[in-house]
């Protein structure tokens, strides 16, 4: 800092020098009385051309000009020195001032500390950079609109304030929800923050809110199409505030689509709410975007990705459906990739009649009711998913791992139930859903009487280089296998010997069966 005000001191005084020189020899000629001095310098004074163009000279040099007294520890940048730049002296005078950079042709509007009063529908053009120094706050009227085309330079401290909205292209690669007034320090409400900068995106027809480390106390959060939220990574928690009793993220409207949630916490706060899931996707009408192009009604094509989900009163992520008159509202291309949940009341993730989804790298662990509840889902692909120690506080409630149920055309690749209460996988109804090298190991632990995959009338199902295994003594898990009243089921497995019961076991009337067990064909 001491490097750039000395810098700032010694163009003013070579400047001055130079008009001063320039002024002598002018003045001994014409019988003149003296060098110029500083208090002559007018706003357009008549500049030396010699002067080199990234020099400080009178057109830069406002009447409201920054002096060494206003500079803050968020000083103008070195590379906007060559350009017009200018300070706000008095919390009145930001219009007055903006319009002198404007017509200068542009440049840098510094604001210092202080509350800037925008009574007036404002805009900022794209040739203008607004550089907020730590307290400078503009403060937008109720029913007016600051529209902001240049850019900006702030920190993470407050820089807008008021019942107005901010609007514009900015020229800025993320938005910070403190720009609008978030503290992320856990104990003050941050939603009225967070909301204001989703609606400026909103407004601005997508981009990227970033939110630093820290605890960010929430009452919700509604997501916008072509708006990402990103978090640090462990560092960012969202918290469900205490009494809230609802869903902590969820979609702002029947047209949101394209969103994107990454790298951050989820804290349902179940211990101080009696309801309400992590991430709640849900539309009761289709309705076409005005601002991204999508092929189906119900396309979403929207990313949960990085993402830990805990201690939720309901579910962890709960992607729900809609019943109307004639027809049902479904959630269609949804992508959830590296996303732990953990500690749900109910379920880990909850999918109800949503389609052509992809659910990669999950873990489902601890959750009351189960891992993964998939209800007339189809054109679903599930990879490397795993759910272990479920259904343990609702019993009553829990099937197992894995509880698929009138679901199709859907593949499970690589992905395991483990030490579940009762079943590994539970499969009723449905058809067309292939398993390949799935596992369900060591389940049942209500009673030694669960298997580890559960098939009750399904159909047309392929399982392929699948495995039911226990490493306990005495087993847990009671068979590897059960298939009950099912049709056309191919299957090549594997079981261990440390099973309570057998290996496989058919119940009720089964047909087209093709069974291998261990290499050996059996049906």
């Amino acid at each position: 800092m001491k490097r750039l005000v000395d810098r700032l001191t010694n163009v003013l005084k070579d400047t001055i020098r130079r008009f001063g020189s320039q002024q002598q020899a002018h003045t001994r000629g014409t019988g003149g009385t003296g060098p110029i001095t500083t208090s002559l310098l007018a706003d357009k004074a008549v500049t030396n051309p010699k002067i080199a163009d990234n020099a400080v000279n009178t057109r830069t040099l406002a009447s409201l000009s920054v002096t060494n007294d206003k500079i803050a520890d968020q000083s103008i940048l070195l590379s906007k020195l060559n350009v017009p730049w200018l300070s706000v002296a008095g919390n009145n005078n930001f219009k007055d001032a903006l319009n002198k950079v404007t017509s200068a042709g542009g440049g840098v509007l510094v604001l210092p500390k202080g509350n800037y009063s925008i009574s007036d529908n404002v805009t900022v053009s794209e040739n203008v950079t607004l550089h907020f120094m730590n307290g400078a706050v503009l403060v937008i009227d109720s029913g007016k609109t600051l529209t902001i085309n240049g850019s900006i330079e702030a920190g993470l401290y407050q820089i807008f304030d008021g019942a107005g909205a901010v609007n514009g292209n900015m020229k800025v690669g993320q938005v910070y929800a403190q720009w609008f007034g978030a503290k992320a320090d856990g104990v003050n409400d941050d939603t009225n923050a967070v909301e204001k900068a989703l609606q400026f995106l909103d407004r601005r027809k997508g981009g990227l809110l970033f939110l630093p480390a820290g605890t960010y106390l929430l009452r919700n959060l509604y997501l916008r199409s072509l708006v990402t939220v990103q978090g640090t990574g462990n560092g960012t928690i969202l918290k469900l505030k205490n009494g809230t009793n609802g869903n902590l993220v969820s979609l702002k409207d029947n047209s949101v689509m394209q969103f994107r949630i990454s790298n951050l916490l989820i804290d349902g706060n179940k211990s101080n709410n009696v309801s309400g899931s992590g991430i709640y996707i849900n539309k009761t009408s289709y309705v076409y975007s005005d601002v991204v192009k999508q092929g189906n009604y119900s396309d979403m094509n929207s990313s949960i990705e990085d993402v830990f989900i805990f201690e939720c009163a309901d579910h962890g992520i709960y992607i729900d459906r809609t019943d109307t008159s004639d027809n049902f509202i479904n959630i269609r291309g949804i992508y959830c990739n590296n996303v732990q949940v953990i500690s749900c009341g109910k379920t880990g993730i909850k999918l109800n009649q949503n389609t052509d989804g992809r659910f990669c790298n999950i873990i489902s662990t601890g959750n009351g009711y189960s891992g993964f509840e998939i209800q007339g889902c189809a054109n679903n692909y599930y990879l490397n998913c795993k759910t272990f120690y479920n259904g343990f506080n609702s019993p009553s409630n829990n099937y197992g791992g894995f509880v698929i149920t009138d679901s199709g055309r859907s593949s499970f690749v690589g992905c395991e139930a483990q030490e579940e209460y009762k079943y590994g996988f539970y499969v009723s109804g449905g058809n067309m859903l292939v398993f390949s090298a799935c596992c369900g190991d060591s389940n049942g632990q209500q009673n030694s009487t669960y298997s580890g995959f559960y098939f009750k009338n399904n159909q047309l199902s392929n399982l392929i280089g699948c495995t039911g295994t226990s490493f306990h003594t005495p087993s847990w898990q009671y068979t590897g296998f059960t298939f009950e009243d099912c049709s056309a089921i191919t299957a090549i497995l594997s079981v261990n010997n440390q099973l309570s019961k057998s290996n496989y076991i058919l119940k009720g009337t089964n047909t087209k069966m093709k069974l291998t067990v261990n290499g050996e064909v059996v049906l």
